[in-house]
């Protein structure tokens, strides 16, 4: 585990406990393996309480898919349904089996996880991105290989034919990773995601195992691939596998030749100069970081949809100079089980980090709060901000509302109700409370069309 370090204080980690997990001395932590994954959180206790509330959650969802399966299949009596609630259980188990690590706790049932709102967003999920496992490991050949074409072609003309200590953050299921460690004769490579479903399996493919993986294509090319069984072969490979925060990368400071930024910088929570900021300490003097994939894909406002111009400017501005940008359109996720084939017109640059420049100090600094205090610490009060006391208003005028939902009054009812509890006239509560049901109705029609 060389190169490896705190995400607290940046120090060296000590393995202990018979290699089952790492320490580090100053801050006294243990930091747990899973399996063969580096759990390297600030608060490591933490972050496995919260993905294992998002494990319990998928595997509340995939219960609920295979009952409804299930019930589909006894009402039309027809065997492909039969076979897709088969492959539903058969994929619970995959998931089950290859996320023991996470299995230990107590599970929620899904109207509990719904009530308390842990469905995280889209990007925070644990099976958001089932496809990229496929692509990389089952049906994704032509589009890994002309990525690579696309990154080794950029590569060459920088003049980059071989790096020593290469890190990919936001790996993955790993296959860009192994493809460039063997493209670029990397001694060493640290691959980093911060989603532990993803982090296993590349890590099992590291290994050269094989795992048997099913496929609930979105959009399926004909009625009888609502699934498709797959099996995911991996090649071995000496990289480490981290699961970890992006932006607070658990690395040694100035000990990264290599720095490779795959479809991340445009959804990472945070502005692309706080990102320079915050990886270009990792770098050596000269060491060189490369970026491949959207743009502005994630973008909130009009102002954070960075072009190349945009980019290449505040990688200058922060100790960087620009060696060489490409864009080209690629293929994307392309499934052959799939109706939707999509393309995408992708990004790739190589900067190098100018020698001379001293980066920041944050090895100095707990970079990791970006949290509040009470979040990190559940021992503390939660303040009671304006905005909280907002939400709590609301959230309680919407409990009385449901407590009244039961099934014999009427909207007009309901809003009578309310007039006689003096919360408001009867004709605007009528207009509220059907707007209330009106969301409440979507809400669950989203869920169902969700699982």
């Amino acid at each position: 585990m060389q190169g490896l370090a705190c995400p607290r204080c940046r120090q060296p980690l000590t393995p202990a406990g018979g290699k089952q997990k790492l320490r580090c001395i100053p801050c006294k932590v243990d930091f747990p393996m899973l399996g063969d994954v580096a759990w390297l959180w600030p608060e490591p206790g933490n972050a496995l309480l919260d993905w294992r509330n998002r494990y319990n959650r998928l595997l509340a969802e995939l219960e609920h898919s295979e009952s409804a399966a299930a019930a589909e299949a006894h009402k039309h009596s027809a065997e492909r349904l039969q076979n897709y609630a088969a492959a539903l259980t058969l994929h619970r188990q995959q998931v089950t089996e290859l996320l023991q690590p996470l299995a230990t706790g107590q599970t929620l049932a899904r109207e509990t996880h719904l009530a308390l709102r842990t469905q995280l967003p889209q990007h925070h999920v644990l099976d958001a991105y089932a496809s990229n496992i496929l692509r990389d490991w089952a049906w994704g050949a032509e589009e890994n290989q002309k990525t690579l074409d696309c990154l080794a072609g950029l590569l060459e003309r920088s003049g980059v034919s071989q790096v020593e200590r290469m890190l990919v953050l936001g790996s993955g299921a790993g296959r860009l990773s192994l493809d460039l460690h063997n493209s670029l004769s990397s001694t060493e490579t640290i691959a980093l995601d911060s989603n532990p479903l993803l982090s296993l399996i590349a890590a099992n493919m590291f290994k050269g195992a094989t795992l048997s993986w099913e496929e609930f294509p979105r959009a399926p090319s004909d009625p009888e691939s609502l699934f498709v069984s797959h099996q995911l072969t991996g090649a071995p490979a000496p990289i480490t596998m981290v699961c970890a925060d992006a932006l607070n990368p658990p690395i040694e400071e100035q000990s990264i030749d290599c720095l490779v930024t795959p479809w991340l910088i445009d959804v990472i929570d945070a502005p692309f100069t706080t990102q320079i900021r915050r990886w270009s300490t990792l770098l050596k003097p000269g060491g060189i970081w490369l970026n491949h994939g959207s743009l502005a894909f994630n973008a909130t406002s009009t102002h954070q949809r960075l072009g190349s111009k945009d980019i290449a400017a505040q990688l200058e501005a922060n100790g960087f100079t620009v060696i060489e940008q490409h864009d080209e359109l690629l293929p994307y996720l392309q499934s052959p089980a799939e109706r939707q084939h999509r393309q995408e017109l992708t990004h790739s640059f190589v900067a190098r980090r100018v020698p001379q420049a001293q980066g920041g100090t944050q090895s100095k600094q707990k970079i990791h709060a970006h949290q509040p205090a009470w979040l990190a610490d559940t021992s503390q009060p939660v303040p009671q901000s304006e905005a909280f006391k907002l939400q709590i208003t609301t959230t309680r005028m919407h409990a009385f509302i449901m407590g009244l939902l039961d099934g014999q009054r009427s909207i007009q009812d309901i809003a009578k109700v309310m007039e006689a509890q003096r919360l408001m006239p009867a004709a605007e509560a009528e207009q509220a409370i059907r707007q209330f049901v009106s969301v409440m109705l979507e809400e669950a029609r989203a869920q169902d069309r969700l699982y």
